[in-house]
């Protein structure tokens, strides 16, 4: 909910014709933490061409391995 609470601001903000950088980076990402950890750069290649071929953004494709993972491990999915 919080995530469309966001998309909505910055919807209306660029609706107004204000730019993607007026809008505060604290208000879209209000109720997020960033995710990430130090990996060969392969890993970081191989997931860019992955993304690419699936024609999805890489943090969709992060939150579906997180969301394998938590189904793994018996955890609610909430990526």
């Amino acid at each position: 909910m919080a995530e469309k609470r966001a998309s909505s601001n910055l919807a209306a903000a660029l609706k107004a014709g204000e730019s993607k950088k007026k809008v505060p980076q604290n208000e879209v990402r209000r109720d997020q933490a960033h995710v990430g950890a130090w990996m060969p750069k392969e890993v970081l290649q191989q997931f860019k061409i992955l993304a690419a071929e699936r024609g999805v953004k890489q943090k969709e494709l992060f939150s579906e391995a997180l969301n394998d993972l938590f189904r793994k491990y018996r955890k609610p999915e909430i990526a």
